[in-house]
């Protein structure tokens, strides 16, 4: 399971979502040695509601290769 959020640099609006709830999880998934947490910094000013694409929850403004990249080494280890 791979486990993402953001620094809260811009405030993550977001009720669902709050990056220390995310961190706390990884804590519980003591059984999963592939569970994993990243969490990015930096983002741009949201220009929508907080649960959409273009705003923190979306990683909106964080470069999008460090990202994909995450996620990418994540699934590759996970074929191994």
């Amino acid at each position: 399971m791979l486990l993402m959020g953001g620094d809260g640099t811009l405030g993550l609006t977001c009720a669902f979502t709050n990056p220390e709830d995310s961190k706390a999880l990884r804590k519980r998934l003591i059984a999963s040695e592939r569970a994993k947490f990243r969490e990015f910094d930096g983002g741009s000013a949201p220009l929508t509601d907080p649960c959409d694409p273009l705003a923190p929850h979306g990683f909106f403004g964080i470069d999008q290769k460090k990202v994909v990249d995450a996620v990418t080494k994540w699934i590759k280890r996970r074929e191994h």
